[in-house]
């Protein structure tokens, strides 16, 4: 009988150690994965998450660009035009306050064809759409074209670094 008290005792304690050690693989395996979650969310937020989807940042970018041209202001626009612009960034902002100036913007559209992101460029092709009124004129000018921008990330932000093609401004 005291064998076998000794040995339920031992069966019971065996169960026990057993049980903690299955806890503590648990909540060690709960442990990594917090963690690892968040870090996967900083990551995330670091990079805007479009590392998986750069047409995603594309259309978010454009939408800016055309957004702050459409309500003008020379300041806010240079914010979004990087210092390092090719070729000559003073040239390309006075090209666009002078296309700003010559007409009244009634709508501006854009299609996204192609986006290639690298770890700090992301390149865009895409078309483009632009109803305005010029000054002078009764008759809505409908113009189109086909450019491709360059954006460069520096200091947290997205900016253009080139313009190619039909530029909409």
């Amino acid at each position: 009988m005291r064998q076998e008290q000794s040995l339920n005792s031992s069966l019971i304690f065996k169960k026990t150690s057993f049980c903690r050690k299955i806890f503590y693989t648990l909540l060690l395996y709960a442990f990594m994965f917090i963690v690892g979650c968040a870090n996967v969310n900083s990551q995330e937020t670091q990079s805007g998450s479009y590392a998986e989807n750069p047409y995603a940042l594309a259309d978010s970018l454009l939408t800016k660009v055309f957004s702050v041209y459409q309500n003008y202001t020379r300041d806010g626009f240079e914010r979004l035009v990087s210092q390092d612009f090719n070729p000559i960034r003073s040239e390309f902002i006075d090209t666009v306050e002078k296309s700003f100036y010559a007409g009244n913007i009634l709508e501006m559209h854009c299609f996204t064809d192609k986006a290639l992101l690298s770890s700090d460029k992301l390149s865009v092709n895409f078309k483009w759409q632009k109803k305005m009124l010029p000054y002078g004129t009764k008759e809505v000018a409908l113009l189109t074209g086909a450019a491709n921008f360059v954006f460069k990330h520096e200091n947290g932000s997205w900016r253009i670094y080139q313009v190619s093609g039909d530029s909409p401004f």
